[in-house]
């Protein structure tokens, strides 16, 4: 991963997967 993006959540690293999957997808986030 090349970017660094600061979430404050509970599950930080599900909202990076679901990121990474709608981007997979063609999603523009």
């Amino acid at each position: 991963m090349t970017k660094m993006i600061m979430i404050v959540d509970d599950e930080p690293d599900t909202v990076d997967l679901v990121k990474l999957v709608l981007e997979t997808e063609g999603y523009e986030i």
